[in-house]
């Protein structure tokens, strides 16, 4: 029985000590600037929408090249460093959303593929066993009751249903 491989991931030792050494190394830098807020903090400080970033972005450029506008209670000094993070932490998030998706999808892949494969034994099993092949029989006893074949159908295989 030949089970055609169609997806593999496979990383090197050193690939492997890599990305353990540079997700740490994020963690390490994020640890403590990163915060993490509560549901309830998350209602309250919602986020900086397109329309508002707009007009934050506008305001600050027009403040930055005219200073007389800046009142005494407002830390300009703080403001600009929060404006320098902001833009950081946005591409951070960025890049490590994109590489959250393409990790969870090819997560996702590999699974499937693991799923296939135990599909793959558990009927070759089974037939061994219903022929009488020993020591087949207690895998397939004890692989059955965990058993459950999914019917999907692959992305290439599904059709537009448009009236």
């Amino acid at each position: 029985m030949s089970m055609e491989k169609k997806f593999q991931v496979v990383f090197t030792e050193e690939e492997k000590r890599n990305l353990n050494a540079y997700l740490n190394g994020i963690e390490d830098i994020l640890k403590d600037k990163a915060i993490q807020l509560t549901p309830e903090d998350c209602q309250y400080y919602g986020k900086l929408g397109p329309k508002t970033e707009g007009w934050a972005k506008e305001m600050y450029q027009d403040i930055s090249n005219n200073q007389f506008l800046v009142p005494p209670f407002v830390n300009f000094q703080e403001w600009s460093v929060d404006e320098e993070a902001r833009e950081i932490l946005t591409n951070c998030e960025v890049s490590l959303t994109n590489l959250l998706q393409q990790v969870e999808d090819t997560n996702k892949r590999v699974g499937f593929d693991i799923v296939e494969a135990c599909h793959s034994m558990y009927q070759h099993v089974r037939l061994m066993s219903i022929k009488n092949m020993p020591g087949f029989k207690a895998f397939f006893e004890k692989w059955k009751k965990h058993y459950m074949r999914r019917k999907t159908k692959s992305p290439s295989d599904s059709t537009s249903t448009s009236m």
